[in-house]
């Protein structure tokens, strides 16, 4: 039998997320870009598995362990849920919905309870690429505010972080915090170096091969590209590339995402049960306006959805508004099935795909604790049938 790390791979249940390089033996395993746009790791000499994999990794491994009662089976546990922005105008304008996530980590970095954020940015002569940062000043968040759309492998550096003594925030993909919780779970000795984790709420991962294409469709050639951003400057904000004459060219959130960058999503994220990042202190979406029923995405000052999950995410939501980093405002969790509609069917729906691999003989998949028997009481017979053959179309496919 082939070794664990190759059969998850094979499997595309890979996250990219970077675990694994980190578990194994310094050197032994790097995350490179495989054919199909995504993060995956590759060995760089012949070795065992690296220790805790079956436990730790994120793409096979997922427990939520807390109670849930009433709306938390399909949001996640949570003490309390907002409309929140950045109070600083700069930043709600830069970030991507409202600057919720970076007003807490300026908090932090500010009042010294952290040496640094560990989450995604740009690469530095690469404004196309993701990689791995941590920033240590309100300018390194600000530089790396927005979202990033594509893959990047937040944790590949994670033991040697630890072992550095460092108090750190962790941001990241739900899939990502809750490496970082099996990680501690196995770790309990670093426990106290993460201060804070803080996830966004995400439908999907889309490829490298996504960003060529909105690239693409924006009329820009790759090697033309001076800078590039997702979102940001405005909610939701517009795709755009800066050409090498200094030119914007811009794309809306409705087509980047809708027309191009979620058509070629992870595998693994189309059976996720946590796109709301259940296992994170606080976890940050859009908390978009409504219209006529669904999401409205006329440009606006930015707004985020705050899920505050535990009691270290309410000790640093309330001090942040305390101290004048956000504002912020209860938000009706009866809404959030308007603005949130995609994110509530993919976890009333995840049991019925899970249950297609189950089928087809899939023994790596440990999704628990996330409700998907008792969510299925709301799915609609037609739709349950659906989403079943459609994953066993998509993985018949692979």
């Amino acid at each position: 039998m082939k070794p664990l790390l190759e059969r998850i791979v094979a499997a595309r249940y890979c996250v990219g997320c970077g675990l694994c390089a980190a578990l194994a033996e310094p050197g032994a395993i790097e995350m490179a870009e495989a054919a199909d746009g995504f993060l995956a790791p590759r060995r760089l000499r012949p070795g065992a598995d690296p220790a805790g994999l079956r436990e730790s990794c994120p793409g096979i491994t997922l427990r939520q362990e807390r109670p849930h009662r009433g709306a938390e089976r399909i949001y996640g546990p949570f003490e309390s849920l907002w409309a929140a922005h950045a109070a600083d105008a700069d930043l709600r304008h830069r970030a991507s919905s409202g600057g919720c996530i970076s007003a807490l980590l300026a908090f932090l970095l500010d009042r010294r309870q952290i040496d640094g954020v560990l989450h995604l940015g740009r690469a530095d002569g690469d404004p196309l690429r993701t990689v791995a940062g941590l920033s240590t000043t309100r300018a390194d968040v600000l530089r790396r505010a927005g979202s990033r759309y594509a893959p990047g492998s937040l944790l590949a550096g994670w033991r040697e972080l630890m072992e550095s003594g460092r108090k750190i925030a962790v941001v990241g993909k739900p899939c990502d915090v809750a490496a970082v919780d099996r990680w501690l779970a196995r770790h309990p000795e670093h426990r106290a170096q993460v201060v804070c984790a803080i996830s966004f709420l995400c439908m999907g991962q889309p490829s490298q091969r996504a960003t060529r294409r909105l690239v693409a469709a924006l009329g820009v050639a790759e090697a033309d590209v001076r800078d590039f951003r997702y979102r940001g400057e405005g909610w939701p904000g517009a795709a755009t590339a800066v050409d090498a004459a200094g030119q914007p060219h811009a794309m809306s959130y409705e087509e980047s995402w809708g027309r191009i960058l979620c058509k070629d999503v992870n595998f693994r994220c189309k059976i996720c049960p946590d796109g709301f990042g259940e296992l994170a202190d606080i976890s940050c979406g859009d908390a978009w306006h409504v219209r006529a029923g669904r999401p409205d995405f006329a440009e606006r000052p930015g707004r985020s959805l705050a899920f505050v999950r535990s009691a270290r995410g309410r000790e640093l939501f309330a001090a942040a508004r305390a101290a004048g980093y956000l504002v912020a405002e209860p938000f009706p969790a009866e809404d959030l099935p308007a603005i949130q509609r995609s994110q509530v069917q993919r976890k009333i729906y995840a049991g019925v795909r899970l249950a297609a691999l189950k089928l087809l003989g899939d023994r790596l998949l440990d999704f628990s604790g996330f409700c998907l028997l008792a969510n299925l009481r709301q799915a609609r017979f037609s739709d349950a049938i659906r989403n079943f053959w459609g994953t066993l179309r998509r993985r018949s496919a692979a």
